[in-house]
């Protein structure tokens, strides 16, 4: 669309109809046009529309409903300009706009160091009335790298444990390792990574432990790596006892039935899928990496933790955990302080506080 200023007493569109053809229309914007009985028209009334004088005109047939509407809003806009400048003249502004807080998942050593977060966080963070970590590694690591004072950061959990979460555990696992009655499964489940997620640290460990003992092992995920970690399988002759089934819709049912669930990453956020395990009632092993993991299993009281990147440890963590008999239900109820409803609530009295200062 194209603006071109008329006389004093309108203003003239030019738009483009559909077939290329241009089409003006006049409308008036210092006075609305008057009645038979003396009142002002209404704004469909005061529209007028006319071909342009040029020879492409005859080729339009009529006005779109869906132009007329833009230009009765012009028109609008037009007619009531002087009294939204007498309103700000006298005094009135509109509000001021809604308190900005970040949410920050991740690291923010990593994630700072990619150029679309740097930019991001450049214009974002000096508006930002408070931030939020989702664990409190992630608060922490705000706060030192960045200079944001400790009382502007809050740590608030994901919302990771829905209602349908348990419904859905219920439900059979789609392998056949969990109706043969045989070794012990070991679950993971991320994407196929090495970088981060750590794979071979874990397919290595898992041959430590299956030399010593009968267990087997299902890796859920999938990614750009799978075939340098099906290559290490193979080379540690562990095809027997490794699946990698890829991406499944329903990963709870798998956790609801292993005897372990394990997560081998160099360094996370708020790992989702450790929490989703510990709600299964899955026993749960991770490594001590920055962040989250020590704070979801809290320091240990819930789960093992071990040193990052140490197949040996690992190895030996597994062993033990394995052995054990698992409270299913104390697993449960940890989990449950990653439920929506008390992310919900602590969104909520946090924005509250933040709009009623100010």
């Amino acid at each position: 669309m194209r603006w071109r200023t008329g006389p004093a007493d309108g203003r003239t569109v030019r738009t483009r109809a559909s077939a290329g053809n241009p089409t003006s229309f006049a409308i008036s914007t210092s006075t609305p046009r008057l009645g038979a009985d003396g009142k002002p028209l209404s704004l469909e009334s005061s529209l007028h529309a006319r071909p342009a004088p040029t020879p492409q005109s005859a080729g339009v047939g009529r006005v779109h409903e869906e132009r007329e509407a833009r230009l009765r809003a012009i028109e609008f806009a037009l007619c009531y300009r002087g009294g939204v400048r007498r309103m700000l003249h006298s005094g009135w502004r509109p509000p001021p706009p809604p308190p900005m807080v970040p949410v920050l998942h991740g690291d923010i050593h990593k994630e700072y160091a990619k150029y679309r977060v740097r930019t991001r966080a450049r214009y974002m963070f000096p508006k930002a009335a408070h931030f939020v970590g989702v664990s409190q590694g992630v608060s922490d690591g705000l706060a030192a790298a960045l200079g944001v004072p400790r009382e502007k950061i809050t740590t608030i959990y994901n919302p990771i444990v829905t209602p349908d979460l348990h419904a859905k555990a219920a439900e059979q696992p789609d392998h056949p390792w969990f109706r043969d009655n045989g070794a012990p499964v070991i679950l993971a489940a991320a994407r196929l990574e090495d970088r981060q997620k750590d794979h071979p640290t874990l397919i290595r460990a898992f041959a430590l432990l299956s030399a010593r003992r009968p267990c087997r092992l299902i890796i859920l995920g999938e990614g750009k790596r799978r075939a340098r970690i099906e290559g290490l399988v193979k080379e540690l002759n562990l095809t027997d006892r490794v699946s990698l089934p890829g991406w499944v819709e329903n990963p709870f049912a798998f956790m609801a039935r292993a005897s372990l669930f394990v997560l081998s990453s160099r360094w996370e956020g708020l790992p989702t899928v450790l929490v989703e395990a510990l709600a299964c009632g899955c026993p749960c092993i991770s490594t001590d990496c920055p962040s989250g993991p020590a704070e979801i299993l809290q320091g240990g009281e819930f789960g093992g933790l071990v040193p990052v990147g140490d197949p040996a440890a690992l190895a030996n963590e597994m062993e033990r955990m394995l052995k054990q008999s698992p409270d299913r239900q104390r697993l449960q109820r940890r989990a449950a302080d990653f439920s929506v409803d008390r992310a919900v609530a602590a969104y909520e009295t946090l924005l509250h506080d933040l709009v009623k200062a100010g």
